[in-house]
């Protein structure tokens, strides 16, 4: 119909898209196949959701039958997403909202997206989920995209101008849908109760109705899990764009720079480390900030809090990086204690998702999964283990454990926070040969998926992979558990295998963690070091801990430089190091009237657990200064 043409002929998603076409193309005509017709507020009616087929040639194929480019299109024109980020003002940890809502599309009545919509003219973006979530936020206006950090903008542009190619946004299907979306962030710090209130509530709403279109409130850590294509986008262009520094004015309204009591810091805005100079945390008494004694692992959070397991004080602690203290879980002083869990020298810890984590609670002979809302127990595994010291996740998300006291490795199934007492897989025994272990401690999965152990007693690092086939493959039987049998066990490369401090020496070590290289890195616990080695075991590096007469920190100049970004903040050990290598410097204190002066600590190094954070960081515990360390 006339009128139905002119409508079309009216699209502002049509209008923008022949104004850019590129003139390369060579279009000889244009089918409209489909078109819907909508009426706004105001009785106005309104084209959209158009599908057309053009006759499109290659101008470059100048043959008697050019070639014909794929040319059917599904119109919708420009949309936006936000990523909301809420921070809490206690821990630092980082949520955001996905909307659970019916996609017909997608033939599912639940499915949780990054909130999204329409851009008016006058700027602000459409749509009932952001009406919820200014209610939810306590805001009195709209949303406006001039009010919100715009991404895209910042990813396509180059010195304020626009890169050549032109883009105007994200393309999710640039196969056959001209769609494309501008990403925009949103941030705002939260009190930690009304946080907790915003989860409860939208959790609880979407358990009794049990309906779609109700938002969801969750950590950071598990937006990547996500299936919508949205969310994925948004927190890859928000985290590249922290890396690169491209942010605006971010670090001034959100990031800190602290030169505060015992050490010198710099954090972005996700709150992680921007700043490899020293900086020691928990320091016995010395210095202010929470007291630690014999620490042992440590995890580091997407936010960039510390999770360290405080042997000697039967617990784990919660340590921002300005050393304050923000929980603990198990214990003696009920001051921050969160929840009943009660533990008994803990060693090794992971941050499980962003609502747990696992601990292995050596004392009493179990590894324990605490949740971090509340503090208490989720389940246990005590099946048959003898003072466990490490725990780690495959990438079945399966818990693999160091059953230290029986010389063996096991590996557990886990499904809805429930665990299968009997070990999927279960290998090791007393010995010194491949595959036998004298008391196993540290273990990580690498992104290989091999396992890498510390044999303390044997002084190495064995590096084990395994081929595992699911009962459940290729069949109907519905199992509780993933079932799987392994083929083979075997031994990829040792690492070590005496006691010294040679290059491939070690003495008892305790720790090991891998980067997002896979490189290995190995806490030589007795050295007071960390080795570095490649995937296939070639040395590449020895970093010591603080001792006295070697290591520094910082002068007041050079803080002032670094805090500027003028210098490169890493400090060389004079002499004595093994090259090449990135020592960690010792600890500084505030003097009087905020005037930095040096302090040497006095302590052999011994430093049992090693985490990698999202930066590639390591931080290290140190039963010496009864300490953790940034290196």
């Amino acid at each position: 119909p006339k009128e139905d043409a002119e409508l079309i002929a009216d699209m502002k998603a049509l209008k923008d898209w022949s104004t850019k076409l590129d003139k390369a193309y060579s279009v000889k005509s244009i089918e409209v196949q489909s078109y819907d017709i909508f009426s706004n507020s105001e009785g106005a009616n309104t084209a959209g959701f158009l599908k057309f087929k053009a006759q499109v040639t290659d101008p470059s194929d100048k043959s008697k039958t050019p070639t014909v480019i794929p040319s059917i299109v599904f119109m919708r024109g420009q949309a936006a997403a936000v990523l909301f980020l809420l921070k809490c003002d206690v821990t630092g940890e980082l949520y955001t909202f996905l909307v659970n809502q019916a996609r017909f599309p997608t033939g599912m009545y639940h499915f949780h997206d990054l909130p999204a919509g329409m851009v008016r003219k006058d700027g602000e973006i459409g749509g009932d989920v952001f009406e919820e979530i200014k209610t939810a936020l306590g805001l009195k206006k709209e949303f406006n995209i001039s009010d919100l950090q715009d991404l895209t903008r910042l990813a396509f542009d180059k010195d304020n101008r626009v890169l050549s190619r032109g883009y105007q946004g994200i393309f999710p299907s640039c196969g056959g849908c001209d769609e494309f979306l501008r990403f925009y962030c949103f941030r705002k710090t939260m009190k930690k109760d009304t946080l907790n209130e915003l989860k409860a509530k939208f959790d609880l709403a979407m358990r009794e109705a049990g309906k779609p279109t109700e938002l969801r409130v969750i950590s950071v850590h598990d937006l990547w899990r996500s299936a919508d294509m949205k969310a994925l986008i948004a927190i890859c262009l928000y985290e590249n764009l922290l890396a690169t520094r491209k942010l605006p004015d971010w670090v001034k309204s959100q990031g800190q720079v602290y030169a505060d009591r015992e050490k010198l810091i710099l954090r972005d805005r996700l709150g992680k480390l921007v700043c490899d100079s020293g900086v020691v945390v928990g320091l016995r008494g010395d210095i202010p900030g929470p007291t630690l004694n014999k620490p042992w692992g440590i995890a580091i959070s997407l936010g960039g809090n510390a999770y360290i397991a405080d042997s000697g004080n039967d617990r784990v602690v919660t340590l921002s990086m300005r050393n304050d203290l923000i929980m603990t879980f198990g214990g003696d002083d009920a001051s921050k204690r969160l929840g009943n869990t009660q533990l008994k020298s803990p060693r090794g810890i992971l941050i499980r998702d962003g609502h747990s984590f696992l601990v292995a609670d050596s004392g009493n002979d179990r590894v324990a999964a605490v949740c971090l809302d509340n503090g208490n127990l989720m389940f246990e595994i005590n099946h048959g283990l003898r003072n466990p010291h490490g725990v780690a996740l495959d990438g079945q998300n399966n818990i693999v454990v160091t059953d230290t006291g029986n010389n063996r490795i096991l590996i557990f199934a886990e499904k809805d926070n429930q665990v299968d007492l009997e070990p999927l897989v279960s290998f090791g025994r007393a010995g010194t040969g491949p595959l036998e272990f004298d008391r196993p401690t540290g273990v990580a999965v690498d992104l290989f998926g091999r396992i890498l152990v510390c044999d303390s007693g044997n002084h190495r690092i064995q590096v084990i992979s395994i081929k595992r086939q699911y009962l459940n493959e290729g069949t109907n039987t519905e199992l509780k558990f993933d079932k799987y049998i392994t083929s083979d066990i075997k031994v990829e490369v040792i690492i070590g295998g005496s006691r010294g401090k040679g290059m491939y020496q070690f003495d008892e070590p305790h720790g090991v963690a891998f980067d997002s290289e896979n490189q290995i890195h190995v806490a030589d616990t007795k050295n007071g070091r960390i080795m570095t080695y490649t995937p296939d075991g070639k040395f590449i590096t020895g970093r010591r801990g603080p001792s006295s007469g070697v290591l520094r920190q910082p002068t007041p100049t050079e803080a002032l430089l670094l805090q500027n970004r003028e210098i490169d903040p890493r400090w060389i050990a004079p002499s004595g190091a093994m090259l090449p290598a990135r020592f960690v410097s010792s600890v500084g204190t505030m003097a009087g009237k905020g005037e930095l002066k040096d302090v040497e600590p006095q302590w052999k190094p011994q430093v049992y657990g090693i985490a990698i954070d999202y930066d590639d960081r390591m931080i290290m515990t140190d039963q010496g200064g009864n300490c953790a360390i940034v290196i």
